[in-house]
């Protein structure tokens, strides 16, 4: 009906456009930031048992199971409520969306880059620790009485 009148349907007026655009920006932020931050918060209580993480111009704090993500300046950013389903996959629900910047984005992308240098580390520390058991493994030092202790190894390391 609207075509009779002169009017193209598939166009959405200024207001749709900008609404949906956000929209967008919110889901974008959200599925990079959620993850990494609750991967960087569970971390944080490991190492400290503090709740709370500080970036340079903002803070990422665990309140129950809300995540709560802040700026300095702008105040919050995302508050969302996050769980784990049956299958052990995360799930998150947004309770708050503020303004985002394309500098939000950028925060995250960082803190992704963070977090994959304390993987590395901790993979790090991991090896470390079992590298006693790897030097069983070496087949200079196989012998045929120690044949079980080498299978041992191996499948431990």
């Amino acid at each position: 009906m609207n075509a009779i009148f002169g009017v193209d349907p598939s166009v959405q007026s200024e207001p749709e456009q900008s609404l949906d655009q956000k929209q967008r920006q919110e889901q974008e932020l959200l599925a990079i930031a959620v993850p990494i931050a609750v991967e960087l918060i569970n971390w944080q209580l490991r190492e400290s048992g503090e709740n709370s993480l500080r970036f340079k111009r903002a803070t990422l704090e665990k309140q129950g199971r809300e995540l709560v993500f802040t700026h300095d300046e702008r105040g919050e950013i995302f508050r969302v409520a996050v769980n784990r389903n049956q299958s052990g996959e995360l799930e998150y629900s947004p309770i708050n969306v503020g303004e985002i910047e394309s500098e939000d984005i950028k925060i995250w992308q960082k803190a992704e880059g963070v977090l994959q240098q304390i993987r590395e580390k901790a993979l790090r520390q991991e090896r470390r620790q079992t590298k006693g058991m790897s030097l069983a493994c070496d087949g200079a030092t196989r012998h045929r009485s120690s044949s079980n202790l080498y299978r041992i190894c191996c499948a431990v390391s």
